[in-house]
């Protein structure tokens, strides 16, 4: 793992503010619906990267892809219908004519064919997760805590690499950040 990863967490402060209500009335009834299942099974879920985009610039999500506390086993539980056949801990789960892809929360080393991680390990909150992702407009999350958490009930974004701005830039400039990069501008 790289010498800057030890420091992320206190570098990038997790804060999480209240979804704004006209970005909230986006988000289709399947995935509201999808959000309530985990909440009420006292996981949290969030969706992440491409269909958070879309949201945010208006577009309709499709293949939405998902990052949660729950195991590959109790994402199982909870959707019988699903299916699960990789080690990177991605779960398959019928929705509507889609496939929601959910991936529990993980760290990843060591890229010996510079794409597919060679290591994974689950991770055991959202902070473990979203630094492996390559550019800070991919660590974007929207999603609802579980159950038991102080924000119940609240759906949340979240933004520890001001992708929001960088994805605001995007338009303008025609290039993203990296997360590494993102971190070295700290």
């Amino acid at each position: 793992i790289p010498s800057w990863y030890d420091h992320l967490t206190m570098a990038h402060a997790f804060f999480r503010e209240p979804v704004a209500p006209k970005l909230a009335a986006l988000i289709p009834d399947p995935i509201n619906h999808f959000f309530l299942k985990f909440h009420h099974a006292d996981f949290y879920i969030w969706l992440v990267g491409g269909a958070v985009r879309n949201l945010l610039s208006c577009q309709p999500m499709t293949n939405p892809d998902f990052t949660t506390d729950a195991t590959p086993d109790q994402i199982q539980e909870l959707f019988p219908d699903s299916f699960y056949d990789n080690a990177f801990g991605t779960v398959g789960i019928p929705v509507d004519n889609q496939v929601y892809e959910v991936t529990t929360y993980r760290t990843e080393a060591n890229y010996s064919d510079r794409r597919h991680p060679d290591q994974v390990e689950w991770g055991t909150t959202l902070e473990d997760d979203l630094p492996r992702r390559e550019f800070t407009i991919s660590a974007m999350v929207i999603g609802l805590p579980a159950e038991s958490s102080a924000k119940a009930g609240q759906l949340l974004f979240a933004d520890p690499f001001s992708g929001k701005a960088d994805f605001a830039a995007y338009f303008e400039q025609r290039s993203v950040t990296h997360i590494i990069l993102s971190f070295e501008r700290f």
